[in-house]
């Protein structure tokens, strides 16, 4: 890595956006734990259960088990999809269109070290995301929910985040394949939405239920962890297909012609 590029790519202002937003959403879903809203929740729902069931709604028998519905279901895989398309956008497409690229390629450093430390800038986006979800979480936790599991709500972060860090190298790929800007935006949204929509297909009855291989979001499993009874090897998959699709980013980098 190389830490002179590190710190010019990391750009605090703009992630910081990115970090109250992270905030606002995970201490709102658990403020919606709190009797009113919950309340208010429970009739919705009663009066539309097929929605709440495509949202990825699994009950409100625990905080962590709402927090998993809520959040987890659908909000933070669209908040993460559109950060991680963004990010790459910001960090290494348009470097790569505008010369940028070129100039750091001409300088004496190698391409497998300009690449990797644009990778870790992006990595260190995402984790400082996670950490503000999680504060968020714990701010409400302290004020309405002393006796929450906490132990649950790090178990689902952590697990959500191997899959946040898979798609992050999913688009970083992307980037490396992509002949621009424009090319990279269309194909990571367009995968993004197939992400998405696969997640919540998979939730109704029926043959749509197998749509669940075909989406990354899947390898979150958010009930083991939140009861820890398992999911660490669905995360550790994630993590294991981060690490090839960084290494074949790399080598789709060191063969493109800038």
């Amino acid at each position: 890595m190389i830490a002179s590029l590190f710190f010019l790519k990391f750009n605090v202002k703009r992630l910081l956006v990115w970090m109250f937003f992270a905030l606002i959403l995970s201490a709102g879903a658990v403020f919606l734990y709190t009797p009113a809203p919950l309340a208010s929740l429970q009739y919705v729902r009663g009066e539309m259960p097929e929605l709440f069931t495509f949202f990825g709604f699994l009950g409100e028998s625990n905080l962590p088990t709402f927090t998993l519905s809520y959040l987890y279901g659908f909000i933070l895989p669209v908040f993460f999809s559109f950060y991680g398309i963004a990010a790459t956008r910001s960090l290494l497409s348009r470097p790569m269109d505008d010369g940028r690229m070129a100039m750091l390629i001409a300088s004496r450093h190698r391409r497998f070290a300009i690449l990797l430390t644009h990778f870790w800038a992006q990595l260190l986006g995402v984790i400082l995301l996670l950490i503000s979800v999680f504060i968020g979480q714990m701010a409400m936790v302290l004020i309405f929910f002393k006796g929450a599991d906490i132990l649950a709500l790090l178990r689902m972060l952590l697990g959500f985040g191997a899959v946040v860090v898979l798609f992050t190298a999913i688009c970083f790929f992307i980037a490396q394949i992509s002949v621009d800007e424009l090319q990279m935006k269309r194909s990571a949204r367009v995968i993004a939405f197939v992400f998405l929509l696969c997640l919540l297909l998979s939730r109704l009855p029926g043959w749509t239920s197998y749509l669940r291989y075909l989406t990354i979001w899947s390898l979150f499993d958010g009930v083991r962890l939140a009861f820890g009874s398992g999911g660490v090897d669905m995360a550790l998959i994630a993590l294991g297909l981060s690490g090839f699709l960084v290494a074949a980013s790399l080598f789709a980098f060191s063969r493109r012609e800038l």
